[in-house]
């Protein structure tokens, strides 16, 4: 579950795309709390389909909730930026909100888990391959061989 801060006014119509730096993945259930979705001054809750979708989207690992899967983001990000350092959130924070549109080049120069719109389709870069997102899964890119 994706968290970009409170996107809904009271009415639960979607009026901003983000209100903090921080894009995050939740669990999302935690023991003992109940949520409304899009409560009035609450966050509002974003569901991604996959982890991949998550993270093309902008969005890191949660701290509080999946403190674990933010450690192997950081270590990750680490070797992929050559850093002989753990970076601090707020530095993958300021480099993601710099990411979501860039100039790609050459599509096939992409790295595995890199998410572009082709056409208005999803598509996933993986193993090499264009994989087609869908709410059904992923299945082989027609035209991009």
């Amino acid at each position: 579950m994706g968290n970009r801060g409170c996107l809904h006014d009271d009415a639960g119509r979607i009026v901003r795309a983000s209100d903090r730096a921080a894009w995050i993945t939740c669990l999302p259930t935690w023991p003992g709390i109940r949520r409304s979705l899009m409560a009035p001054r609450h966050y509002t809750e974003l569901f991604f389909l996959d982890e991949a979708t998550a993270l093309a989207a902008g969005h890191r690992p949660c701290g509080s909730c999946r403190p674990e899967a933010l450690a192997a983001f950081k270590q990750a990000w680490a070797v992929a930026h050559g850093l002989p350092y753990l970076p601090r959130v707020a530095e993958i924070d300021s480099a993601l909100r710099g990411s979501q549109l860039c100039d790609a080049g050459r599509l096939d120069d992409l790295p595995d888990g890199a998410m572009i719109a082709a056409n208005g389709n999803p598509l996933l870069r993986w193993s090499g391959q264009w994989l087609a997102w869908s709410f059904d899964g992923y299945t082989p890119a027609k035209g991009m061989e």
